[in-house]
């Protein structure tokens, strides 16, 4: 097996709701290797969003150990945490979450801006990934004159531009068209064979029908291969 960009063990979380101790995640296990497509599949409220909140480092788990591109994610503190963050994970957001009073190119460019690269590096990065996806001519216009897909081509830009190791995505042809579904799974196994990992959090059997292993979790505990 490759590397493994992402190691977890014995993970588990658990959250206060009131007074009663609600447990998302039990013991959960599992590496994923550099180069994988990796499909998390379940039930809603199973444990999959907790999950991918952890993967992002946007979580911690309240117990176990998680290590990103091997650094031991719980040790970090809040800054180095954003570093790794910014460095090595891009996200794919159902909802696309893109600003709307910015234009694709400024959108894409947003993560370059933080990671503090120069104004002109960031602008010829972000149109080379927009003419990739073929939205070049689309750079300049807003979210709100773009297509659904058009807006999906142009998150996954954004969390592409800054050149990470790992590429989550949460549901993301869950506001799309059956057709515009399948471009972006088109698009997404296209970069997984360039060397990208991806690890993509679905209710879509098609999208779980095209990853290369199928991790399923039902009752915050995690299985290998069921759908």
């Amino acid at each position: 097996m490759s590397e493994a960009v992402i190691e977890v063990e014995g993970v588990s979380r658990e959250y206060l709701v009131g007074s009663e101790r609600v447990q998302a995640l039990r013991e959960v296990s599992f590496q994923v290797a550099a180069g994988q497509f990796v499909a998390i599949v379940g039930p809603s409220g199973s444990g999959k969003s907790t999950l991918l909140g952890i993967l992002g480092c946007m979580d911690r788990p309240s117990r176990g150990r998680y290590r990103l591109a091997g650094q031991e994610v719980c040790l970090l503190d809040r800054d180095r945490l954003a570093g790794l963050r910014n460095r090595q994970i891009g996200f794919v957001f159902q909802s696309f979450h893109l600003l709307p009073q910015h234009t694709a190119l400024e959108n894409v460019q947003l993560p370059l801006v933080y990671a503090g690269t120069p104004a002109r590096e960031r602008r010829e990065r972000a149109l080379d990934l927009l003419a990739r996806f073929g939205l070049e001519q689309w750079a300049a216009h807003r979210p709100s004159q773009l297509s659904g897909g058009q807006r999906q081509r142009v998150a996954i830009a954004r969390a592409l531009v800054a050149r990470p190791s790992l590429l989550l995505a949460d549901e993301p042809t869950g506001n799309l068209d059956r057709r515009t579904g399948g471009e972006l799974l088109d698009l997404i196994a296209s970069l997984n064979a360039s060397g990208l990992t991806a690890l993509v959090v679905t209710h879509d059997p098609e999208i779980a029908g095209r990853a290369q292993r199928i991790l399923s979790i039902r009752d915050g505990e995690l299985r290998e291969g069921e759908i």
